[in-house]
């Protein structure tokens, strides 16, 4: 069975996919973070 996002390429073909993931989870991890906390009013601390 295939799935969509195996069709996918890469945004950069000479960088492993693996690595451009985890730079982009990377990016977005703190903007989430700060959002979490913000929205659910402190509460996702505990």
């Amino acid at each position: 069975m295939t799935y969509k996002v195996e069709k996918v390429n890469p945004y950069d073909p000479e960088r492993p996919k693996q690595e451009q993931v985890s730079e982009l989870f990377n990016e977005i991890a703190p903007v989430y973070d700060r959002m979490n906390g913000v929205l659910s009013l402190g509460i996702d601390a505990y």
